[in-house]
């Protein structure tokens, strides 16, 4: 068995934008559907999605896998980012929330 690496996704939490898993993202999925209200399931699950290009988000970022000094500085970037890779999202990116 492999061991786990790490990866960027959009929308692990409704309210961050981009993260880096710690775990499994299934055990995300599965925890969401367990727990969340029964409206926000399908809407979680459809936009918690991996990162199709990390390798285009800014170095800084990277690196510091997105915490908030890095991501501060570069939200125009992963939000151009974010736009480009899943267009439609309803993510607010002024209140930063998917359920505003």
């Amino acid at each position: 068995m492999s061991a786990f690496k790490s990866k960027p996704y959009w929308l692990i939490h409704h309210q961050t934008l981009l993260e880096w898993t710690d775990e499994p993202i299934r055990y995300r999925r599965d925890y969401v559907r367990q727990t969340k209200r029964s409206y926000e399931i399908p809407i979680r699950l459809k936009w918690m999605k991996p990162v199709k290009r990390p390798d285009l988000l800014p170095k800084k970022v990277v690196k510091n896998r997105a915490s908030y000094d890095s991501v501060r500085g570069n939200w125009r970037k992963i939000v151009a980012r974010h736009k480009k890779e899943y267009p439609g999202c309803p993510f607010d990116y002024k209140r930063k929330t998917l359920f505003p």
